[in-house]
């Protein structure tokens, strides 16, 4: 047998409903069988509360800055006009504070000039440092600089250079690597016999 009962309105939750029930019954044979009692307690009351866990930290991945660091030349020899350009982009969805830009350049160059599209350009001997503040969602701020190889440069030599930058919110970013060889300028060479005879 199965009963189906509404809850009544009106009532306070939580409660309880005892709801007892007797089973007695005589089979076939008009044996008469002893009742048999039932308890049977449910609970009404309100429905417990969705709990929806925080969303989880971002795990780590690319920081959403990009530093790209490319080198007019190759190789250069004592005396050449060497040319870097940085440029760095948001590449996040979101505005990025109090970015700042720094490279150190070799010893074996000299720094003759240095601009950026933004920012405020600090020189201090070899070392270069562009604030640009607040850098926008998209946004690439180029950076140029002019440096001349230096008497103090070993021939043969390679001169490697990365650009760094920075912010509270990304950490360091370095860029790529990028190596300029120092050759052997004209009047570096060794000589190669004796000067001809004018005849």
């Amino acid at each position: 047998m199965r009963v189906t009962a509404n809850v009544a309105a009106g009532l306070t939750p939580p409660i309880q409903i005892i709801n007892p029930a007797t089973v007695e019954w005589t089979d076939i044979y008009h044996n008469v069988y002893p009742p048999v009692d039932d308890d049977d307690v449910n609970t009404i009351g309100q429905a417990a509360p969705t709990v929806v866990p925080p969303p989880a930290p971002p795990g780590p991945g690319s920081p959403p800055l990009s530093v790209v660091k490319q080198a007019n030349r190759q190789q250069a020899n004592i005396g050449d006009t060497v040319v870097f350009t940085v440029n760095v982009t948001n590449t996040g969805g979101a505005p990025i504070d109090d970015v700042v830009v720094t490279d150190d350049i070799n010893a074996a160059l000299d720094v003759v000039q240095v601009t950026s599209t933004r920012g405020v350009v600090t020189v201090t001997g070899n070392r270069v440092e562009v604030a640009i503040g607040t850098m926008n969602p998209g946004e690439t701020v180029t950076i140029t600089i002019t440096t001349r190889v230096s008497q103090r440069a070993v021939a043969g030599t390679t001169i490697p250079n990365v650009a760094v930058a920075a912010s509270p919110a990304t950490g360091s970013v370095p860029s790529n690597v990028v190596e300029v060889a120092i050759g052997l300028g004209v009047d570096q060479l060794p000589p190669l016999g004796e000067a001809p005879v004018d005849g």
